[in-house]
């Protein structure tokens, strides 16, 4: 072996050491952006399950906050974050057009409950865990 070809040779393994720690540390950047997504995706998906099973009986009940929301889109991604801004405008709008009344035990409820249901179905999905 000459001086050339260890000359190349080492060059190649520093080379292919150096893309190696790039391609490492991205995938560790990407790991931890997911993980953390998932943290806040699991308390907005959990919370979202509540108010839909308390929503189907036409009770009114605390959904997710508006700090979890934004926690949530800004640990997304673009794409993802596109989806959950539509689905979440759908639900503020059916909160907003929602007919509040009042039960015999004076308990407010839910008059038009579709609504609400289906939007909260639709931010549900939106929110999955990556």
């Amino acid at each position: 072996m000459n001086i050339n070809e260890l000359g190349i040779t080492t060059i190649i393994s520093v080379l292919t050491f150096l893309l190696g720690l790039i391609f490492g540390h991205r995938f560790a950047l990407f790991r931890d952006r997911r993980k953390e997504y998932n943290e806040i995706a699991d308390i907005v998906y959990s919370s979202l399950l509540e108010e839909k099973k308390h929503a189907e009986r036409e009770m009114i009940t605390k959904g997710p906050t508006e700090e979890d929301f934004q926690h949530l889109l800004r640990r997304s991604y673009f794409i993802r974050r596109m989806m959950i801004k539509k689905s979440l405008d759908t639900y503020r709008t059916a909160h907003m057009n929602v007919i509040i009344d009042r039960s015999s035990s004076g308990q407010p409820i839910y008059r038009n409950v579709n609504d609400v249901v289906i939007a909260i179905n639709k931010l549900i999905r939106s929110v999955g865990r990556e």
